[in-house]
């Protein structure tokens, strides 16, 4: 029987997934409400359609400024990792003891 903490572990895995798919479908579909409606019969300056369209620029532009910073962070996180893997490679000492060789008399 699962404990309280795997049912809240599970339970926040699928709140997660969910909120994802929910900013994915919005931003889609802002994108295409945005190309479908480009090219409409504009009223004037107090145009809903134009004023729509306005919103989800900024919709789509404020996110995808968050995921470009989202993309730089683990773009240097991944090359720290890599350099720091490098680091160990380089610098660590190939001894008979860190391979483990067997030394029988």
């Amino acid at each position: 029987m699962r404990d309280n903490s795997q049912s809240n572990g599970i339970t926040r895995n699928v709140i997660a997934v969910l909120m994802c798919a929910a900013l994915y479908f919005s931003v889609l579909f802002s994108a295409f409400f945005i190309v479908n409606e480009y090219h409409h019969d504009c009223v004037g300056e107090e145009c809903p359609i134009c004023q729509c369209i306005a919103e989800c620029e900024a919709f789509v532009n404020q996110i995808s400024s968050g995921l470009i910073i989202v993309f730089i962070a683990l773009l240097t996180l991944a090359i720290a990792a890599d350099s720091y893997r490098m680091f160990v490679s380089l610098f660590s000492a190939n001894t008979l003891v860190t391979q483990k060789v067997r030394l029988n008399n």
